[in-house]
């Protein structure tokens, strides 16, 4: 994305901001992150605090911004995370700049506003307490004797129970001498427990522009004072003593160079005391330097002076400084680097230059910086030109040796608030599980008091919906929603329906139901999914393979396979044994040769499968192979060759078997289009398949399809191609075997089947399939209002006639779901393949029903999804089905428009006996509807299916019920969840139980 780019869409998002006048609500709850240990809390909904805030929530626009503000600034991808939390000042008002600094020590933070209150603006300090879930204000700082405009909480500082607060503008010594007040904590409440001054203070020192307190030391920084040199700068060190908090030491720039603003920053350790200045030894220069003291005893001495050799004359280095044990971190904004220093063999040791990352804006710089437990955190200001918004920023590293022991501390994240126009601010702290950043002019509050927001410091970074953005924080701002507060964007969990709810979240609300307690919904998971592969690598699905299925044995041809010899062809039989389908067979010709492509077209009935190959050529120019299954061996075993009866075209485009009849379809002779039937019956005297009738499905001037049409059902034969009629509007046509008195058999033409709202390359056709008194035909390119979604249209036989009865539909009229692609209809369910159905297909189904005038419709039962495929494998290519299974073939892509090769589903559990909308695979009551699927005995067996007394659940209520009372007389024990015997529930099996089941009896 250029940066034009990136601009405008900032400037368009930042008016959109500015107009924004809705209402906000107050947050409801969300995750919380950073309480310790494994598992997610929840953030309660805030309470308004005090009469004049509360916490709302953000506008789309703005955490549209928070997650496109990655995208828009950086010119590679970068993780980022948005605060988790935000504390903001109970009492606070317009400019009071809450957030201005900010430190923190296990779950105390203290947080300064420098200019509190609306009239004399003295400042003011905030403590706040983390209970695990949330942050509540425990104490207000403000002294009776800060002045107007001291400044008093520009710093701060904690560690334990003592706080220390800078007024770097008091008077009390002269104008802006300075002075820092100290409090504790003495478990009850927080009291002032010093007033500290220089003790050779004068006006313009600015004593307290600095302080940091470990243990009994207090370190405060006077960037300004004067000695020799003018306005060269000092540090004090106070030391807590019998006598409370008293002077320690004082001590002097080190550099003879005049205004360089030492003690400007400064950090102090058990050990050791680091101090910053900008300025060097050069005048005129602001290359920066930094001075590190050592401990001994009482007494601090300056021990060393660090300067990197890289830093240019306006560097600025020791803006920020830090220290955690034998750790250091100095930042010079110029250069956009923190410098890593370590102690070793008591010597400290330039270890690393951190980099700021890349930004492609101007006024980039580390603003301040905190480093703690191998967390460093730096708050970086940056924003476009003038009239244009500021974003705030947090860059985190972590310490991380295996990444590199050379170069241990990496870039982990950048940390965004969820206010993309916070102002700037040179606040961080953490304790290295809690970072905060403050933002002193809270552009999004309508007080603009300020905030402080709440980051966690470790965090497992997962971003699921690759958008370089941390769940978290999509969850936090509201981007992304977590109903079942997994840190888990909904997007991202499994929704199997796709309604956009997580499965889970759904069954939580009882909205969908878990019938088998699988964690998969019952219209997801019953139907049950079986993909199926070959056994042999070299068996390849290609894209123009077949399929059938008989009860619990299937066959896929496989043309492209090396059966015999290269191409030969193979065609392989599953069969389903305790529940599990494995490969049982691998049929191959006889005769077969390289290229035959054996298995173009198969057909299995019973233990009879017929297999044709060649049907584009060849010396044969198409054979039907006829295999029988027999059960003494288990093996299938080649029975009979049906040859091309000769000079006929195509023979074995497709076969049917059904019985004891076979049908092949063929071209009506070469280089004619119409498409024809020959009929074969078994004779079982003879153990062989005899030509029995020929019948022309469509007719010699009509458009044969390739995608035709063939099925064979009883004394029904339905076929056709969707390239016939004018214009490919596509037929059908419905046969009838009529059986005359010498017992011979004809087929006659019962129907001629057309779309009821034919258009043009409808392709009517593509699918059809029929079962007793019910045909449906597949329209693959019906319009549906110009958007080719595809339809089914069904026809009921109604004793004299076929009927056009009804025109189903999916569910969301898209464009392209190839809805109609294949049909199948077995006991009266019709189900309908849509193979671009959400670019990875869907079958639906649809059951007839009996209305009380005695007509019929149809309605929609739960469609299968086919969600746990790859993207662009489109389920529903070839489908045909027999019982409670289905068989469905997909074609799969490397690329939207490579068909590469296919795959192969088989659909356990599409009947419903009972009719209410749960496959009987996964109804606890098959037989009688049980609508809610309720248990509520727990026993295994539906509400609706449980007679009153049968104990033992065998239908019988006898003696053995009668035993099982007996046996579990008296109280229920607590550790048994359900007491069947208890008939009446009161938790007790006694008298009253044993009148019930008499009664039942």
């Amino acid at each position: 994305m250029t940066p034009s780019i990136r601009y405008f869409l900032a400037r368009t998002l930042f008016q959109i901001l500015r107009h924004d006048q809705v209402a906000r609500p107050e947050y409801e709850a969300v995750p919380l992150l950073a309480s310790p240990g494994p598992e997610s809390c929840t953030l309660p909904r805030r309470e308004k605090a005090g009469d004049r805030h509360s916490t709302s929530s953000f506008s789309w626009a703005i955490r549209c911004l928070c997650i496109l503000i990655p995208f828009l600034m950086y010119p590679r991808p970068l993780m980022a995370q948005c605060e988790e939390d935000q504390i903001l000042p109970f009492d606070g008002i317009a400019g009071d700049g809450f957030g201005k600094s900010c430190a923190i020590d296990g779950n105390v933070a203290i947080i300064g506003t420098a200019f509190a209150d609306d009239i004399a603006r003295p400042g003011a300090a905030y403590i706040y307490r983390f209970d695990g879930v949330s942050w509540n204000p425990e104490a207000k700082f403000q002294p009776e004797d800060v002045g107007d405009l001291d400044l008093f909480g520009s710093v701060v500082s904690i560690h334990g129970d003592v706080a220390v607060v800078g007024s770097d503008r008091d008077d009390d010594l002269g104008d802006d001498s300075g002075s820092v007040y100290v409090f504790r904590f003495n478990g009850q409440e927080w009291i002032e427990d010093g007033h500290l001054l220089a003790p050779d203070g004068v006006a313009g020192d600015r004593f307290g522009a600095a302080v940091d307190i470990y243990g009994d030391y207090i370190a405060i920084g006077a960037p300004k004072v004067s000695t020799v040199l003018d306005r060269a700068g000092a540090f004090y060190l106070f030391h807590y003593g019998d006598q409370g908090w008293e002077f320690l030491q004082k001590f002097n720039s080190p550099d003879s160079t005049a205004r360089i603003q030492f003690g400007i920053t400064l950090a102090i350790d058990d050990h050791h005391l680091v101090v910053g200045c900008r300025g060097t030894i050069v005048p005129g220069s602001w290359k920066g330097k930094a001075f590190v003291y050592q401990r001994f005893g009482d007494l601090w001495m300056h021990t060393r002076q660090l300067q990197p050799i890289d830093l240019h004359s306006n560097a600025n280095f020791g803006a920020t400084v830090d220290i955690d044990d034998d750790t250091m971190a100095i930042s010079s904004p110029i250069m956009r680097s923190i410098y890593i220093f370590t102690l070793e063999n008591n010597t400290w040791v330039e270890r690393q230059s951190v980099k700021q990352p890349e930004l492609r804006i101007r006024n980039k710089e580390f603003r301040n910086i905190s480093l703690k437990d191998d967390l460093l955190v730096s708050v970086g200001l940056e924003h476009f030109d003038e009239g244009k918004p500021f974003v705030l920023f947090a860059f985190l590293y972590r310490h991380d040796p295996a990444q590199s022991l050379e170069e241990p501390w990496i870039f982990d994240r950048v940390l965004l608030s969820s206010n993309p126009l916070a102002a700037p601010t040179d606040a961080v702290a953490t304790n290295g599980d809690i970072i905060l950043a403050g933002n002193q002019d809270n552009f999004l509050d309508d007080t603009r008091a300020g905030s402080v927001y709440v980051f966690p410091g470790a965090i497992e970074m997962t971003d699921c919906n690759v958008n370089l953005v941390n769940d978290a924080c999509e969850i936090f701002s509201g981007v992304s929603q977590d109903c079942n507060t997994n840190i888990i964007p909904d997007e991202c969990e499994l929704d199997c329906n796709g309604n956009s709810i997580p499965d889970e979240c759904d069954i939580a609300a009882e909205t969908s139901f878990d019938g088998n307690n699988n964690g998969l919904l019952d219209e997801c998971d019953c139907p049950v999914r079986v993909p199926i592969q070959p056994e042999d690598p070299s068996d390849l699905l290609l894209r123009f393979h077949s399929l059938d299925i008989s009860q619990d044995v299937a066959i896929v041809g496989s043309p492209d396979s090396h059966g015999n010899e290269l191409r030969s062809g193979a065609a392989l039989i599953y069969r389903r044994i305790n529940g599990i389908w494995t490969q049982e067979a691998r049929l191959v010709a006889s005769d077969g040769k390289f290229g035959d492509e054996f298995g173009r077209e198969v057909a299995i009935d019973g233990n009879t499968v017929a297999v044709c190959k060649d049907i584009w050529g060849g010396d044969y120019d198409g054979t039907v192979y006829i295999f029988q299954y027999r059960e003494d061996t288990g093996q299938w075993v080649e029975k009979q060759i049906i040859p091309n009866p000769g000079n006929i075209a195509k023979f074995g485009i497709e076969v049917s078997i059904s019985g004891n009849r076979l049908a092949v379809m063929h071209g009506w002779g070469a280089g004619f289009s119409g498409t024809v039937v020959s009929i074969y019956k078994y004779i079982e005297n003879d153990d062989t398949w005899e030509f029995e009738d020929r019948v022309m499905m469509t007719s010699l001037w009509e458009v044969w399809h390739p995608q035709s049409i063939l099925e064979l059902h009883g004394d029904l034969l339905i076929g056709g191609s969707a390239g016939s009629g004018i214009g490919r509007t596509g037929a059908i046509t419905i046969y009838r075997r009529h059986e005359e008195p010498d017992g011979t058999s004809h087929w006659q033409i019962e129907a001629k089947l057309t779309s009821p709202d034919s258009e043009v390359f409808d392709f009517f056709g593509m699918s059809a399939a029929i079962d007793d008194d019910i045909a449906v035909v597949g329209a693959l390119y019906n319009e549906n209002n110009q958007i080719r979604t595809g339809a089914a249209y069904v026809y009921e036989f109604d004793g004299e006639s076929w009927q056009y009865t009804k025109k189903l539909l999916p569910d969301k009229l898209d464009r392209g779901k190839s809805f109609g692609m294949t049909t199948a209809v077995k006991r009266e369910i019709i189900m309908v393949g849509a193979q671009a159905d959400g670019r990875h297909g869907s079958l639906y189904r649809f059951r007839r029903i009996r209305n009380s005038d005695l007509t019929t419709d149809w309605e929609s039962m739960a469609k299968v999804h086919f969600y746990d495929v790859e993207r662009y494998e489109y389920v529903g290519w070839k489908m045909e089905a027999d019982g409670d299974f289905a068989i469905i073939s997909s074609i799969i892509h490397d690329t939207p428009r490579a068909s590469v090769a296919s795959g192969i589903h088989i659909v356990e559990g599409l009947l419903d006996s009972d009719r209410d909308g749960f496959s009987d695979s996964c109804d606890s009551c098959p037989e009688t509807p049980n609508l809610d699927l309720g248990d509520a005995d727990g026993d295994g067996l539906g509400d609706a299916c449980d007679v009153f007394g049968d104990i033992n659940n065998d239908g019988l209520i006898n003696v053995t019920d009668l035993l099982l009372l007996l046996a579990a007389w008296g109280v229920c024990p607590d550790n048994v969840l359900l007491c069947l015997p208890d008939l009446n529930g009161n938790g007790i099996v006694n008298v009253s139980d044993l009148l019930l089941l008499l009664q039942a009896w």
